[in-house]
């Protein structure tokens, strides 16, 4: 049985199909997470848009004093030096 024909086989059963990350360097599984439906997207894009709707009406300085509390109880990023980068 060809992928196609395997992915068409699982979307007409209306199973889901774990999505796999992997590290293309060493092949291992960096994560695996579960496909959502329809619903639970339309639920976090919802929730998400009301967040921004709620967001935007919180005054400017109230929103720079939350974000440097924020900012401050997090862990600083170390940038990694790279060759691509050189001067």
């Amino acid at each position: 049985m060809e992928v196609t024909e395997v992915i068409a086989e699982k979307v007409l059963s209306g199973s889901t199909m774990p999505i796999v990350s992997i590290n293309p360097a060493n092949g291992e599984t960096i994560e695996q997470y579960e496909e959502m439906s329809t619903e639970q997207v339309d639920a976090i894009i919802d929730q998400c848009h009301q967040a921004f709707l709620d967001w935007r009406d919180v005054p400017f300085a109230e929103r720079r004093r939350r974000n440097a509390a924020g900012c401050a109880t997090t862990t600083p990023i170390t940038p990694r030096p790279s060759s691509r980068h050189r001067l």
